[in-house]
Parts: C-alpha cells; sequence; structure tokens
C-alpha cells in the first residue's frame, strides 16, 4: 500500500515535464525544468527511505517477503 500511495503521486510529474517537453514549459511559472527534475528525484528518494524506515519499524525482515515471488512455470509444474 505504500508503494500503491508514493507512485500514485510520483507518476504525475513525469507525464508533466513529459508534455512541457513536447509542447513547452508555461510561461507563468519562473522554475526551470531542472530544479523540476531535481525535485522529483529528491521526492522519490524521500519515499523510499521513508518506506525502508516504516519496514524496518515494523520489523519486516527479507525473508517474509519470499512469499511474493512468483515463478509460474514452477507452479504450474508442482500442480500437475
Amino acid at each position: 500500500m505504500i508503494g500503491l500511495a508514493a507512485t500514485a503521486q510520483v507518476a504525475i510529474v513525469p507525464a508533466w515535464l513529459g508534455l512541457c517537453w513536447v509542447l513547452g514549459f508555461p510561461v507563468l511559472e519562473p522554475t526551470p525544468p531542472f530544479r523540476r527534475f531535481v525535485g522529483l528525484l529528491l521526492n522519490i528518494g524521500i519515499i523510499v527511505l521513508a518506506s525502508l524506515f516504516t519496514y524496518a519499524l515494523i520489523g519486516v525482515k527479507g525473508s517474509a517477503l519470499k512469499c511474493f515471488e512468483t515463478d509460474a512455470a514452477a507452479r504450474r509444474a508442482g500442480r500437475q
């Protein structure tokens, strides 16, 4: 859920940057594109750090995440 909430907010910025590079940046906005890109990278970094801190705080270990691994071919072979 943390990842979904993070990507929903972060995905808007690259789409906006792409549209602005194609159509041109608004004249009314004085913020240069490079500064927006740095802001995007900072936001992504902070979201990653916050999620790592949250997982550490609740005690999630790497071995607990093994249940999310999927190998469709191995599962199909095991079922037959």
